[in-house]
C-alpha cells in the first residue's frame, strides 16, 4: 500500500513538473509571439513609409511637370498679348487721341 501511495505521489510530482514546464513553455511562446507581432508591425510600418515616400516623390514629379506646362502656357499667352500690344499700341493711342480731340 505504501508502495502504491509512493507511486501515486511520484506520478503527481511528475505531473506537476510537466505542468510547470508546460506553463513555462506557454509563457515563452506568448512572449516570442508578442515579439514577432511587434516586429511584423514594425516591418509593415517601414514598408508603408517607404511606399508613401515613393508615391510622394512620383506625385511631386507629376506636379512639377504640370506646373511647368502651365508656366509655359502662361508665358506663351503673355508673349501673344505683348505681341498684340506691340502691333496695335500706336493705333490704339491714335484712336484715343482722336476721340479726345473730336
Amino acid at each position: 500500500m505504501d508502495k502504491l501511495f509512493d507511486e501515486i505521489l511520484k506520478a503527481e510530482e511528475k505531473a506537476n513538473e510537466i505542468m510547470a514546464s508546460a506553463k513555462e513553455n506557454c509563457l515563452k511562446i506568448q512572449e516570442e509571439t508578442k515579439i514577432q507581432k511587434e516586429n511584423i508591425i514594425k516591418n509593415l510600418n517601414q514598408k508603408a513609409r517607404k511606399k508613401l515616400e515613393n508615391i510622394k516623390e512620383i506625385e511631386n514629379v507629376k506636379y512639377k511637370e504640370k506646373l511647368n506646362e502651365k508656366e509655359k502656357a502662361k508665358n506663351c499667352e503673355i508673349e501673344r498679348l505683348n505681341q498684340i500690344y506691340e502691333e496695335n499700341k500706336d493705333m490704339w493711342v491714335e484712336n484715343i487721341l482722336l476721340k479726345i480731340i473730336t
